[in-house]
C-alpha cells in the first residue's frame, strides 16, 4: 500500500509539472543567385544546334539582390508556418564559388558542406537554399512560350525580331524583353546533407518593344522597371516555393 501511495503521488507530481515546451522548428535561408544578372540577345537561328545567342554580364552589388529574395522567404515562413524560427545567411565569394557555374541538376554538397558547421552549432536542423538553375529558354507571352539557348540565374532576354502587340494598349513593335528568374529552392537536412525537397522556377514576364516611344527593345522597360520586375519575379517565386516545401508533409 505503501508503495502504491508513493507511485500515485510521483504521478500526480509529474503530472502537475508543466509540459516542457516544444522545440520550435529552425530553418536557415540562404539565397546564392545575386551576383550579375545576364543580358541574353536572340540570334537568329541559322540552322545549328550551337547556342548562338549574345550574353553580356551585369556585376550586382553584393548581397543586395540575395537578401531581398531572403527577406520574402523569412516573411511568406512566417505567415505560412507560424512558430519557426528562420535565420537569414548571408551569400559570400566562397558560396558562389562553391555553387560554380549553372547547371540542369545543381549539387548541393559543396554549399552545405561550407555552412553545415556554424549552423548546426546554432542547431539549425533545416536550410531552405536557393541556387541558379539553368535551363532550355521558356518566355511567357500571352499564348505561350517562345525563346531560345538556355538560361539561368536572374536576366533579360532580348528578342529583336519576334512581331508584338502590347495586350490592352494595340502598341505593335517587332521583338520584346523578357526579365526572368531560373533558380531551384532545396529543403536539406543539415545532418545528413540530403535534400528533401525542391522546387524548379522558371519565371518570367515579356513586355513588347511597342511599349517604347523608340520601338527599341531594350528601352520597353525603364532603368527601375527592370529591376523592380527581376526582383519582383525572384522574390514572389522563392517565397512560394520555400512556403511550400516547409509545409509539405
Amino acid at each position: 500500500m505503501t508503495r502504491l501511495r508513493g507511485w500515485i503521488a510521483a504521478l500526480c507530481v509529474a503530472l502537475a509539472l508543466p509540459a516542457a515546451a516544444e522545440q520550435p522548428r529552425k530553418i536557415a535561408v540562404l539565397s546564392i543567385i545575386g551576383d550579375r544578372m545576364t543580358i541574353v540577345s536572340h540570334v537568329a537561328d541559322t540552322g545549328t544546334r550551337v547556342d548562338r545567342d549574345r550574353r553580356e554580364y551585369l556585376e550586382m552589388p553584393a548581397r543586395v539582390l540575395d537578401n531581398a529574395v531572403l527577406g520574402a522567404m523569412q516573411a511568406a515562413l512566417k505567415r505560412g508556418a507560424p512558430g519557426t524560427e528562420v535565420i537569414m545567411l548571408g551569400a559570400t565569394p566562397q558560396l558562389f564559388a562553391a555553387q560554380g557555374e549553372a547547371v540542369e541538376d545543381p549539387d548541393v554538397k559543396p554549399v552545405v558542406d561550407l555552412v553545415k558547421p556554424v549552423i548546426e552549432k546554432a542547431g539549425i536542423t533545416e536550410l531552405l537554399l536557393v541556387t541558379k538553375l539553368r535551363h532550355d529558354a521558356m518566355l511567357r507571352m500571352a499564348d505561350g512560350y517562345v525563346g531560345s539557348g538556355r538560361l539561368d540565374g536572374l536576366g533579360f532576354y532580348l528578342d529583336h525580331q519576334l512581331p508584338t502587340e502590347e495586350r490592352g494598349e494595340g502598341n505593335p513593335g517587332r521583338g520584346f524583353i523578357a526579365p526572368f528568374a531560373y533558380l531551384r529552392v532545396s529543403l536539406v537536412d543539415v545532418a545528413s546533407g540530403q535534400v528533401s525537397g525542391r522546387r524548379d522556377v522558371l519565371a518570367s514576364q515579356a513586355v513588347g518593344a511597342g511599349r517604347s516611344k523608340s520601338l527599341m527593345v531594350w528601352e520597353a522597360l525603364s532603368a527601375e522597371e527592370k529591376v523592380r520586375l527581376v526582383m519582383g519575379l525572384a522574390r514572389k517565386e522563392a517565397a512560394e516555393a520555400a512556403t511550400a516545401l516547409v509545409g509539405q508533409p
